[in-house]
């Protein structure tokens, strides 16, 4: 019963857009395409140039990549062969 109301719902509402559709066969792209390309405020190129150089830069797509030095690990051990031997001694019995 609540599909059929809602379908019925659905019906009342698209009813008077339908009758509209009917009744308006005017296009307005024509209308609304000269009203765009009229409404173009037109700027001077200086101020155009000066708000590009004032927005260069601040993003982070226009600064260049810095490659960070990577610190190179020390090689070697923190561990004598003196602990190496105790250790070899105490856990392996050698």
């Amino acid at each position: 019963m609540s599909a059929t109301l809602l379908r019925r719902g659905l019906e009342l509402l698209g009813a008077p857009e339908a009758e509209f559709r009917k009744r308006e066969r005017r296009g307005y792209l024509g209308v609304n395409l000269r009203f765009m390309t009229s409404a173009r405020s037109t700027v001077d190129e200086s101020i155009t140039r000066q708000i590009v150089r004032q927005n260069r830069g601040r993003k982070a797509c226009d600064r260049p990549v810095t490659k960070t030095k990577k610190k190179k690990k020390a090689e070697g051990t923190v561990f004598t062969e003196e602990d190496f031997q105790k250790f070899q001694q105490e856990y392996f019995g050698s």
